[in-house]
């Protein structure tokens, strides 16, 4: 009996092993066609992580070219891919992987659904940025006034609190900064205005605007 069992398992031995790779294959291919790969791209925020790497060495920086925002393509079963959506994926810069000149970050994109079966295609993502020292200078707020008070009425004295202001920024852009002022609208004001609260504009040595 066990003869007869063996000469029927190895009788045309070859032939079965092709037929069982065959069925394997046809199996594979009909999957396949039913869910056939698919890419699709999405374009995401670019969050920044570890903003005080920089800050800690008195510097700040711009992201320059709308470098922002990535896009990349994501491949896998087309059943996967169409359940995905922007709100699947998260791309990070971490400052502390600044270049040596500190122009350029890398971003990384993550999945939090489906990461073992897609893959992401991203070409060099980077964020790219303008880093400057970080500078600080105080300004004494000078009050001006607009509008005409009542009738005989007039302005006899005016003053701020604080009489100073202290202002933190990219040192290109602090060192063009030479007063504040702080304007107050008195149009038709019949008595003191002693609480009103203004904002802070910053002007540079022409006079035009530079900040507020």
């Amino acid at each position: 009996m066990l003869r007869k069992l063996t000469k029927r398992i190895t009788n045309n031995f070859g032939l079965k092993i092709l037929a069982a790779v065959f069925a394997i294959i046809l199996w594979m291919v009909v999957v396949n066609i039913e869910d056939p790969e698919k890419t699709k791209g999405f374009t995401i925020p670019v969050t920044i992580e570890n903003n005080e790497y920089l800050s800690d060495m008195g510097k700040t920086y711009e992201i320059l070219n709308n470098t922002d925002k990535i896009s990349f393509t994501v491949t896998g079963k087309r059943s996967i891919i169409e359940e995905l959506s922007e709100s699947d994926f998260t791309a990070v810069a971490n400052l502390e992987n600044i270049n040596d000149d500190m122009t350029t970050i890398p971003v990384s994109v993550s999945a939090s659904r489906y990461a073992s079966q897609i893959e992401i295609n991203k070409r060099d993502a980077t964020l790219k940025v303008s880093v400057e020292n970080l500078q600080t200078e105080r300004f004494s707020v000078k009050v001006v006034t607009k509008g005409t008070p009542a009738a005989y009425c007039y302005v006899e004295s005016t003053s701020s609190a604080p009489g100073k202001i202290t202002v933190t920024g990219p040192e290109s852009v602090v060192s063009q900064i030479k007063t504040a002022q702080a304007v107050v609208d008195i149009s038709n004001a019949e008595e003191n205005v002693a609480t009103k609260s203004v904002q802070s504009i910053l002007l540079d040595a022409d006079g035009m605007r530079y900040l507020q």
